[in-house]
């Protein structure tokens, strides 16, 4: 790891999202409720997830193609997108910087779905009630996130220390148009700070 990173203060709050963002995507129950299926097949699991544009071979002619994705490191989604599909987005936020190390972060995580698809089929509802889960499928997804984000595994590996449900709104929800309904989790992350873990996740070592 750089310097400058090891003295950027501002760092970990990319960083943060750069991991929930790969967690996320290796949560079977995540996955199967926001990208039961690629976008695209011929593209990696992992650029499905994320989205963004890539140059491939065609016919021995480069050519540029953009994946929407479902999984985003900001809160909002695009306006252009014309199909169904669930996605989640996220932001961090300083409440407390104690000292250059650890910090306390304030974090939102929105989950988006289609109205098309909000309501779950027979067979994805039977499959996630024996889960445990309730609802329609931003209710659950909310549901998996938040096992995932607080399960002490994650919180040892990834250098998430207390996480508490933020004192006001910690659950509400969020209609950015009239096609998609979401949801909105919001947590207080106390003592969040790098580990080994998280470098070798984001490829720093």
């Amino acid at each position: 790891m750089s310097e400058s990173i090891i003295h950027d203060p501002l760092w970990e709050f990319g960083a943060f999202k750069d991991t929930l963002q790969l967690l996320f995507m290796n949560d079977d129950l995540v996955t199967r409720l926001v990208m039961p299926e690629l976008d695209d097949s011929n593209f990696s699991y992992e650029q499905n997830w994320k989205g963004g544009s890539y140059t491939v071979d065609k016919y021995g002619k480069p050519r540029q193609t953009t994946l929407v994705g479902h999984c985003f490191t900001h809160p909002y989604i695009e306006e252009t997108v014309k199909d169904t599909r669930t996605f989640i987005c996220m932001e961090t936020i300083a409440s407390l910087i104690p000292n250059s190390r650890i910090k306390n972060i304030s974090l939102q995580i929105y989950v988006y779905s289609h109205h098309d698809i909000l309501d779950l089929s027979d067979e994805e509802s039977v499959y996630f009630t024996k889960k445990g889960l309730a609802g329609n499928r931003c209710d659950m997804a909310m549901m998996a996130i938040n096992r995932l984000i607080c399960s002490q595994a994650v919180g040892r590996d990834f250098g998430i220390g207390s996480v508490n449900f933020a004192d006001r709104y910690p659950i509400s929800t969020n209609v950015p148009n009239n096609k998609y309904y979401g949801r909105v989790l919001s947590y207080v992350i106390s003592d969040f700070h790098i580990t080994p873990k998280i470098k070798e996740v984001l490829g720093l070592i």
